[in-house]
Formats: structure tokens, C-alpha cells, sequence
């Protein structure tokens, strides 16, 4: 993904545990960074401030993908022209916003959960997901737009395959059992029964 700092090196005799890494952000040039700034990357994620409404943390740091800011559940990628350790709470907000709004433009709420929260059609550049919570499902090109009865017939697949289970009060699949293996003696005592008696 990219140039990355790192603090130390991996211990051998303790691999699972992994130095602390951060990737560069992009207007960030490997060969001429300097100790300076790779302390305030390394100091990453940073605190922006308070966002006004929820009074929840807005917090600036840099993945994979880029420079992003995240609040509450949202994540949020920051433009290149936008500095990721220099930008203000202010500044913060109105991004927050104005993606926020572009989801809602993108979005379309079929219906309400019987479990509770929004069945939600959501648009992207990947194509059409169904979407309840953290559940997602990705719609092929050639399907139909769906209703709140088609989305919940695909949000609830797993429940059904579920109600045939032990554990669910569903009727327990029937086994047959091998039939029998004969031993030598018996197929002998077989074929004695069956042969003619010799003529004396």
C-alpha cells in the first residue's frame, strides 16, 4: 500500500506483537521526510475536536486509503488538497457534512426492520447495496430495484437455512445404517442350505 514508518523492528522471540506503523500520507515524499514530521505522523490518529452537534470525538488519521477523518461510525476520506495534520475542526465539520449528504442523496429507505433500524438501497460507485446494519448485500447490474419485500427476503436467507437445525427444534436428518458385512462362516452356511442333497 505504500511507504510507511515504523518504529523498531519485529522481535522474533515475540512476533505477534507488531511495531507501531503508519503509512505516508500522499503529499508526503519518502525521500526527503524528515525526523520532524515523522513524529507527528507517528503521534497519528490525532484528536481534531468536539464535533458540535453529537459532542463526540472528530479524529484525523491515515490508512490504506489515504487521510481520512472519522466520527462516530463514518468515515470520511480527505482531499488532497486538505492536510491531515492541519486541518481544523471547522473545516472537519463541513466535510462531515457535506459527505454526509452526498449518502443521503445516494440513499433510498425502503423500510423499517421488524429487529429494528432501516432497510437502506444505497448507490455507489461499486453499484446498488441492500443494507441493514453492518448487513450488506451487493446487487448483480441485471437485477430489478428492489422492494422492502424483495431486500428482506435477501436479508434473511441465513434464518431460514437455520430452522431445519437440532438446535432449533427442526426435525434432525435420517441416516441409514450399512447393512451388515457377511463373514465367511455365514455365507458358507448360506450356500450349504441352498445347495441340492447328493443323491446317495
Amino acid at each position: 500500500y505504500g511507504f510507511y514508518l515504523q518504529v523498531g523492528q519485529v522481535d522474533p522471540a515475540n512476533p505477534s506483537e507488531k511495531p507501531k506503523r503508519v503509512s505516508l500520507p500522499p503529499n508526503a515524499n519518502a525521500q526527503t521526510i524528515d525526523m520532524a514530521a515523522a513524529e507527528q505522523l507517528l503521534r497519528l490518529p490525532r484528536d481534531v475536536g468536539l464535533h458540535p452537534e453529537t459532542q463526540t470525538m472528530i479524529i484525523a488519521n491515515v490508512g490504506r486509503f489515504g487521510p481520512y477523518l472519522k466520527h462516530e461510525d463514518k468515515f470520511v476520506s480527505l482531499p488532497k488538497n486538505e492536510d491531515l495534520m492541519a486541518i481544523g475542526l471547522n473545516r472537519a465539520v463541513v466535510l462531515l457534512a457535506e459527505a454526509a449528504e452526498k449518502r443521503a442523496a445516494n440513499q433510498t429507505i425502503l423500510g423499517q426492520h421488524p429487529d429494528g433500524g432501516d432497510v437502506v438501497l444505497q448507490k455507489s460507485r461499486f453499484g446498488r447495496i441492500v443494507q441493514w446494519g453492518k448487513k450488506r448485500i451487493r446487487l448483480n447490474k441485471t437485477d430489478p430495484e428492489p422492494t422492502f419485500e424483495s431486500a428482506m427476503a435477501m436479508l434473511t436467507p441465513a434464518k431460514a437455512s437455520r430452522a431445519g437445525s437440532g438446535k432449533t427444534g427442526g426435525s434432525k436428518p435420517t441416516t441409514r445404517k450399512a447393512p451388515a458385512k457377511s463373514t465367511p462362516r455365514a455365507s458358507a452356511a448360506k450356500t450349504a442350505q441352498k445347495a441340492p442333497a447328493k443323491a446317495k
